[in-house]
This record gives structure tokens, sequence and C-alpha cells, in this order.
């Protein structure tokens, strides 16, 4: 896992500026469906004039079934099962922008483009589109 803050607009707080993540995990195929995965993204944070709890984000998610499943869906297919059967990876973009309204009230908006979802072969891919408000009181 990583996660830094790559620069601080000048007085400002630990929350401000740009900061990127990343973390990688490797499985044993025998052991769970994924065998990798991977993700990474950035955060921008305050650097919008007269915004500084506003936060703009984008990231990136990979994730690739494991070896053991890839087989299994192979001889599978080769018993008379689903010949487009083939599980390979799934992997999305999402972009975020948190908006403060007042102080105790933001609301973000979130779009994320999906490939090969939900584990299905040959699945269209899909895009997702949400809004989450949150109050403080």
């Amino acid at each position: 896992v990583l996660d830094q803050q790559l620069w601080r607009p000048p007085g400002g707080d630990a929350l401000s500026g740009i900061s990127a993540f990343a973390r990688m995990s490797v499985s044993p195929s025998d052991r769970s469906t994924i065998g990798f995965y991977a993700d990474g993204g950035m955060v921008l944070a305050g650097v919008i004039p007269n915004r500084p709890n506003d936060r703009f984000g984008f990231s990136f998610i990979y994730t690739q079934y494991a070896h053991a499943l890839r087989r299994f869906d192979d001889d599978a297919r080769r018993f008379g099962a689903d010949p487009s059967l083939r599980r390979s990876f799934e992997a999305n973009l999402e972009v975020t922008y948190l908006a403060e309204i007042m102080p105790g009230w933001d609301v973000l908006p979130s779009i994320v483009h999906v490939w090969n979802p939900s584990e299905r072969p040959g699945a269209r891919n899909a895009l997702v589109v949400g809004l989450r408000t949150r109050l403080l009181y």
C-alpha cells in the first residue's frame, strides 16, 4: 500500500493539495478466485480558490481472476458449458467530485465505467452513475 501527499499549497493543511495512492495484492490460485488485484488514484483537495473543502478524485481498479479459475472455465467449456465462458479480468475507472454545499452538508457525484462486470463472460461494459449526500449535525 502506498499513500503519499505529492503537493501541499502554501499554508494548506494535511488534507489539502494533491495525494496519490496505490495498492496491489497477489493471491495463490488454489485459495482465491482473484489472483491479482491492483488499484490506484489521485485526490486533489482544496485547490479551487474559495472552495477549500472540495475534492476531485479519480481511481482505476484492475482485478484478474486466478489461473485455476480460468482453467476451470476452459474445462467447463469442453464439457458443454456456455462457449463464451472464460473469466479473465474486471476493471473500472471512477471519477468523483466532493462538493461542500455549506458547512456540514456535502454531495458527491460519482461516475464509474466498468469493463467485464460481474464475472459474467461476454457481459457488456457498464456505466454506473451515483450521488451521495452527507449531513453532519
